[in-house]
């Protein structure tokens, strides 16, 4: 993740010790005059899509609310 977020132009890169996996927080600089905040999960669990309740990858829906994954 530190890889990626250097290759895409982040000029502040730290990584973030966890309990379990360590976080990354970056920061990239474009002189705009608002910002945004973006937050990614990473998950490497292979699924098997038989033992999904909707389609992997699709949007799903329910009378609460929606879902993607």
């Amino acid at each position: 993740m530190m890889a990626l977020a250097k290759d895409a132009g982040f000029q502040h890169i730290e990584k973030v010790p966890t309990d379990g996996a360590p976080g990354v927080f970056a920061t990239l600089d474009a002189g705009a005059k608002r910002w945004m905040g973006i937050y990614f999960m990473y998950d490497v669990k292979q699924f098997e899509p038989s033992e999904w309740s909707s389609r992997p990858w699709r949007r799903a829906s329910s009378t609460s609310r929606a879902s993607a994954r």
